[in-house]
């Protein structure tokens, strides 16, 4: 019960964050109430804030313990989250008007292509052919990294 109170524990799995934010932008959209575009902005930041200086993103931020301080690709985590930046980036309709601006966007853009200059740099190399990625790399090695204690150091499609 002790964990479920914790409110520093935010994370970007399993299309958390990133789905409330689709759902947040069409709320602006639909009504232009400045809340849901100020909390969109928020939640943007947020996203940002959590991003290594490498790239990648971990699980769960700002508070970290165990596997979570490793980047992840687990449940599609860095996939949805650069997906969304995409999309405001290219200023798909849900994402257009005032909801955001070009300063914003750049940032976006920014952090896309840190991204997936991320992604390439782990990507796993057998006999000079890039493969696989693994499900948690070390933040700082890059190493492929384990989770839980079901959730070994392997490589993965």
């Amino acid at each position: 019960m002790k964990d479920k109170s914790r409110q520093d524990d935010s994370t970007i799995d399993n299309d958390a964050t990133t789905m409330q934010m689709i759902y947040l932008a069409r709320l602006y959209q639909e009504t232009e109430d400045v809340r849901y575009r100020d909390a969109f902005h928020l939640a943007v930041e947020y996203l940002l804030s959590g991003q290594y200086e490498n790239g990648g993103w971990p699980q769960f931020w700002p508070e970290m313990r165990g596997y979570q301080i490793h980047i992840t690709f687990n449940d599609d985590d860095i996939v949805n989250t650069l997906e969304l930046f995409q999309e405001i980036v290219a200023e798909k309709p849900l994402y257009q008007g005032k909801l955001t601006d070009k300063a914003l966007r750049r940032r976006l853009s920014a952090s896309i292509d840190k991204g997936i200059e991320y992604i390439l740099a782990i990507q796993i190399v057998v006999d000079g052919q890039p493969t696989v990625w693994c499900q948690q790399h070390d933040r700082e090695t890059l190493e492929p990294a384990p989770a839980r204690a079901f959730e070994l150091s392997s490589y993965c499609s």
